[in-house]
């Protein structure tokens, strides 16, 4: 592309510092929290006389979100400019818990859980939850004399996110039959063209609509199999 006026450099100049430096650990902080507030479901059972869910295995914490700074640089240069920022976010795991035990409760009634299992019980472990992920703002621009090209990237990486879970049917304390299921979130979510809170904030409700569509999988898989 061909710079036309010092007008010209002068916007690509200020679009490679809005870029470089849009987002911090307070602002994706803030912006996660308010998400997760909004939209926290609260807590509908844990135990009833034919179903118990389990939940030892994750991690408390006493944050509802925690953000650190991750890998970051920017090199400003005569013909170019390159930067990358990076942030690691925890959500914590009790706001997954508490979804998933909601879907649990309402797929127990559907499909009458308490009916199918008779004089047995069930006992679901809720053992890892996708609560982290990393946002990366990167870029570049190299200019000449007369021209410039640009290139600017907004992700969010998946950071070991799995959903895996295990259950067992118990009778007169005596087990029956026990499975575990596993599943791995690994595709990045890219920004086209909103702004970073919409882009976070987006970002979050399709993890929880997948978060929820797997769980609901997985728990109608154990009803099927009963």
């Amino acid at each position: 592309m061909l710079f036309k006026s010092p007008k010209q450099f002068g916007f690509v100049f200020i679009l490679v510092l809005f870029f470089s430096g849009c987002m911090s650990t307070k602002q994706l902080t803030k912006i996660v929290k308010s998400k997760i507030e909004s939209g926290i479901p609260e807590t509908k059972f844990y135990n009833t006389s034919y179903l118990t869910l389990k939940m030892d295995s994750l991690a408390e914490s006493d944050s509802l979100v925690n953000v650190k700074k991750g890998k970051s640089f920017f090199i400003p240069a005569v013909i170019f400019w390159v930067w990358k920022n990076s942030m690691s976010c925890e959500i914590k795991n009790q706001y997954f818990a508490n979804v998933f035990a909601g879907i649990l409760q309402e797929t127990a009634v559907e499909f009458q859980l308490q009916k199918h299992l008779g004089d047995k019980r069930i006992e679901i472990s809720l053992e890892k939850v996708p609560s982290r992920f990393v946002y990366s703002n990167s870029g570049n621009v190299i200019y000449g004399l007369v021209f410039y090209t640009y290139n600017f990237s907004e992700t969010v990486y998946p950071d070991g996110q799995t959903l895996s879970m295990s259950y067992r049917i118990m009778k007169d304390n005596i087990e029956l039959k026990k499975e575990k299921y596993i599943y791995n979130f690994e595709s990045p979510y890219r920004n086209f063209k909103v702004s970073s809170s919409q882009f976070v904030e987006m970002y979050l409700e399709q993890l929880q609509l997948d978060f929820e569509n797997k769980s609901s999988e997985f728990i109608e898989r154990i009803i099927e199999e009963l």
